[in-house]
């Protein structure tokens, strides 16, 4: 199957200049994490159309759009984190000092503090 030949860590390997067998297992990590992102996606779907659904047509908020946009913060914040989580553990397999320089690329702009 395409997705699993993994053309999309092609750029991994070559930035984190992984051997053989730290690429392996950054493959592995990636495949492995592949349902929580699926699933994690359609979290962030199934927010989205609620808060549209309760947006639309409406002038005022109700207690269930302020849960609406609750949970809509909270699907984020947990995709967020579990992305962060896999990136940490993907970059481990490489020599410290290039994990922080792709680890702290991914995080400019979206997490405020340091890395490494």
């Amino acid at each position: 199957m395409l997705l699993d030949s993994i053309p999309e860590l092609a750029w991994l390997r070559v930035d984190l200049k992984l051997s053989d067998a730290q690429f392996a297992k950054a493959s592995e990590l990636h495949v492995a994490y592949r349902p929580t992102c699926v699933e994690m996606c359609r979290s962030i779907a199934a927010a989205h159309a609620k808060l549209e659904s309760l947006t639309h047509g409406s002038r005022a908020i109700s207690p269930e759009l302020e849960d609406a946009i609750r949970d809509h913060a909270r699907v984020h914040a947990e995709c967020h984190k579990k992305m962060l989580e896999h990136l940490y553990q993907t970059a481990d397999q490489a020599e410290k000092r290039r994990a922080c320089q792709t680890v702290s690329h991914f995080n400019s702009g979206r997490v405020s503090g340091a890395v490494c």
